[in-house]
């Protein structure tokens, strides 16, 4: 039987395991830095510097930078791209969610936002168990 690396050649291959204690503090700290990073954001779609900003497009104008931001410091980190066609559902989804985060934000209360987004893993439960008739166990 072959194995999965075989039958699918685009699975990243596995890490490591003989890593030394300080690469393992940096990708803890890399992963700290990620989580302080990404907290941000609700802090920069309520600062005043934007405010200025049309309210009706402010949420769309904060993912397009955002993402441009990250994207361009990630770029250097790219070692080698592949690309497939699963990266098109991929983007169009991760735009659709930064966009309605940040639009929510921008248009109501943090409170609103998060406890929408919050409320995310009941709509996967919900529409796993109408559309695709997962068992509930």
């Amino acid at each position: 039987m072959p194995s999965s690396r075989e039958t699918h050649p685009d699975i990243l291959p596995s890490p490591p395991t003989n890593s030394s204690p300080s690469s393992k503090l940096v990708g803890r700290l890399l992963v700290l830095l990620a989580a302080l990073l990404w907290s941000t954001s609700g802090l920069f779609a309520k600062a005043p510097l934007f405010a200025e900003w049309p309210e009706d497009i402010r949420g769309i104008l904060l993912g397009f930078w955002r993402a441009a931001v990250v994207g361009l410091v990630l770029l250097p980190g790219v070692r080698s791209p592949r690309w497939n066609g699963w990266l098109i559902p991929l983007c169009i989804c991760f735009a659709a969610m930064n966009v309605s985060y940040l639009t929510g934000m921008s248009l109501t209360t943090a409170a609103n936002t998060i406890w929408l987004q919050n409320l995310a893993p009941s709509w996967v439960f919900l529409y796993t168990f109408l559309l695709f008739r997962e068992p509930v166990a």
